[in-house]
């Protein structure tokens, strides 16, 4: 558990047998959370999940089927449905500049194109297999980039970068609820926005990333800190853009009104001014052919 409150903590406490539960008293993120599992595990081959991931029958035998399949593979990711059962992601491509496109998003489930065993450029940690070799020689997942987002896609690139493969596997299937861990749209994509800089820097870019890697509970909750804090200057920065435009429009208000009041003015002084009677008309208002506007 990684920095899990006290009642999520107990119903795991008491409800979880068979397993061995690790805990961290703060929240480590996605990277630092698996890593902690990792140093608690035994075997050749690691399985990540998340939390808001359903399994479906089957789909643990196949991935490691694969993985025995394909000595070649460092990792092996699952077919992600979506609630409403279409494809949510066969793998996927990262794009040059770093973004990421889900391959076959919004298909039927059995959409032929995604039926066969195919190397990705790297699989969702919603669901994957990774060797125990394989994850130690890359180090690991990449804590610096907290508190998630984009550690599949650099951890996928780390894995191509010593020469293995990612593949996925449709006969492993799950479905992902996705965001389910995390409801704040604005801060997921303020994350994840961040992230993907870093991701640019670490792998396009010289020196690569230069932000150290946390070492202790200090570091993690520092890292939850800066992040908290960058989170709030950029809302800042929104409401001074917002509160520019406002300026802008209040002013374009004001000088409407000053020309409106200038012309009326104006038109006073000319006697070109006339008021309504007890009516509501103009007594005098005829247009230029002498007839009345009524008639």
């Amino acid at each position: 558990m990684n920095g899990s409150p006290e009642p999520v903590r107990r119903l795991v406490h008491e409800g979880v047998t068979g397993a061995r539960v690790v805990e961290s008293p703060v929240n480590r993120g996605v990277a630092g959370g698996y890593n902690l599992a990792r140093s608690a595990a035994h075997g050749e081959l690691l399985v990540v999940l998340h939390d808001d991931t359903e399994v479906w029958p089957g789909w643990l035998e196949a991935l490691v089927a694969a993985a025995d399949e394909r000595p070649d593979a460092g990792a092996v990711g699952s077919k992600a449905l979506s609630a409403d059962g279409t494809l949510q992601s066969a793998g996927a491509r990262i794009l040059p500049d770093g973004r990421t496109e889900p391959l076959g998003r919004g298909l039927p489930a059995d959409a032929p194109a995604y039926k066969q065993r195919a190397a990705v450029d790297y699989c969702g940690s919603n669901s994957l297999l990774v060797r125990a070799a394989t994850w130690d020689a890359v180090g690991g997942m990449d804590e610096r980039f907290f508190p998630a987002y984009h550690v599949d896609v650099d951890l996928g690139t780390a894995i191509r970068a010593r020469g293995q493969v990612v593949l996925y596997e449709p006969a492993s299937v799950v479905t992902h609820h996705r965001w389910g861990a995390t409801t704040d749209e604005r801060f997921r994509v303020f994350a994840a926005s961040r992230n993907l800089r870093r991701y640019v820097a670490k792998w396009q870019s010289e020196p690569g990333l230069t932000e150290d890697v946390p070492t202790s509970e200090l570091d993690y909750r520092r890292l939850d800190l800066e992040l908290r804090d960058a989170y709030i200057r950029e809302l800042e920065r929104e409401v001074d853009v917002l509160r520019g435009h406002l300026t802008g429009i209040e002013n374009s208000r004001t000088w409407r009104a000053k020309r409106m009041l200038s012309r009326l003015a104006a038109a006073s002084r000319t006697g070109s001014f006339r008021s309504a009677d007890r009516s509501g008309t103009y007594p005098d208002a005829r247009d230029r052919t002498g007839e009345s506007e009524s008639s």
